[in-house]
């Protein structure tokens, strides 16, 4: 049976939070001054052991609608930290392109994810996000079709979540838009797909590193569970 308090102690006794705030500054570039993607790689993957992909499609600002939208703060050292705890393989935007990888088509984001999956035999995509702190949520988790794998995939994650003190969650069925990472990855990669995103009061590791640790063991040992 999974200790979850011990796993929580031991992070924060690691200082998984001090850790984030490093890989937050050396991995993610907070700038509005875009790279061109043809020159300079805005995306960074970590190579895991387990085929499990963690997409973090909002870690740096992106564009939408011509406008510069704010990232998912914490969200791509949440990911990163995840994946070198659990051996997940993990896809972030790591620097603004110009781009918004949940809208673009084409989209060099999920063109890159799609190689990834084809190329370690990934099974299953968690895209994790962000939701506001004044959410009434912890963690809102999604789905395509509630059954099968889909199903199995949130119920495994539900108890690592609950047993790690993060109760507030929503469970709903996930209508991914046309040119999304969920669709993208259900309809053209035919892999199961659960979109993760976590309320940003447990995404402040400088604020509430007992919250981020609390996060990061539930999404640590889920993964693990899910293997």
């Amino acid at each position: 049976m999974v200790d979850y308090e011990e796993i929580i102690q031991g992070l924060l006794r690691a200082r998984a939070g001090q850790q984030a705030v490093s890989a937050e500054r050396v991995y993610f570039t907070k700038t509005d001054r875009g790279v061109d993607p043809k020159r300079e790689n805005p995306f960074k993957y970590w190579p895991g052991t387990v085929p499990v992909l963690l997409s973090v499609p909002y870690s740096v600002r992106y564009l939408k609608n011509r406008k510069i939208m704010k990232s998912a703060e914490f969200t791509g050292s949440l990911g990163y930290l995840t994946g070198e705890m659990s051996g997940c393989h993990v896809l972030a935007v790591s620097k603004f392109y110009r781009g918004d990888p949940e809208s673009d088509f084409p989209c060099i984001y999920k063109s890159f994810m799609g190689e990834i999956c084809r190329k370690n035999q990934i099974n299953l995509v968690l895209n994790l996000q962000g939701l506001t702190r004044d959410s009434q949520f912890d963690v809102d988790l999604a789905v395509i079709s509630m059954v099968s794998k889909g199903e199995k995939v949130v119920k495994v994650l539900v108890r690592s979540l609950e047993g790690c003190g993060l109760t507030g969650l929503a469970i709903n069925q996930l209508r991914p838009e046309p040119g999304s990472v969920a669709h993208f990855v259900s309809s053209d990669l035919g892999l199961t797909v659960v979109q993760v995103r976590v309320n940003r009061k447990y995404r402040v590791p400088n604020q509430n590193h007992h919250g981020f640790c609390r996060a990061l063991a539930a999404l640590v040992t889920g993964i693990k569970d899910l293997k």
